[in-house]
């Protein structure tokens, strides 16, 4: 199978959006407050691939793509018009939405997302990629 089947397989067939999950971690919550498509998946260590959930069942990806690559210490990765990766970008937008601009694969407590940005959503690149959440108050 070709990497662009193999691409619009994964888009057409596994990209639910998990906007009603049951438990939210500062990232989630994140995205729904600004109405930011996602998709969340899970690192299976066995097999070295990343599991997204859909309606037909799990579809797994292989960890060796270079936007799942993170450098060491790095959260995120920035996928753009221009990017090496800008075909993944390119898939995205034709089955996902047209109106996406940019595409970021995060991580979060354990999980792996990526994130539709809109050139609106961009707004919030910063606020999304910042590790820093509500400092609470020691009394």
């Amino acid at each position: 199978m070709s990497k662009s089947n193999f691409l619009n397989f994964l888009v057409d067939e596994a990209f639910e959006l998990h906007s009603q999950v049951d438990s939210f971690c500062d990232l989630e919550r994140k995205l729904s407050d600004y109405e930011i498509l996602f998709l969340r998946g899970e690192f299976i260590p066995q097999i070295q691939m990343l599991r997204f959930r859909s309606h037909l069942g799990p579809i797994d990806i292989p960890i060796n793509w270079s936007c799942f690559s993170l450098e060491q210490g790095q959260d995120y990765h920035w996928i753009k018009a221009g990017d090496p990766e800008e075909a993944l970008l390119k898939v995205m937008t034709k089955k996902w939405n047209p109106e996406i601009k940019s595409l970021l694969i995060m991580q979060a407590e354990g999980y792996c997302y990526m994130i539709g940005l809109k050139e609106t959503d961009e707004f919030y690149l910063k606020d999304l990629v910042n590790p820093q959440e509500i400092l609470t108050k020691v009394a």
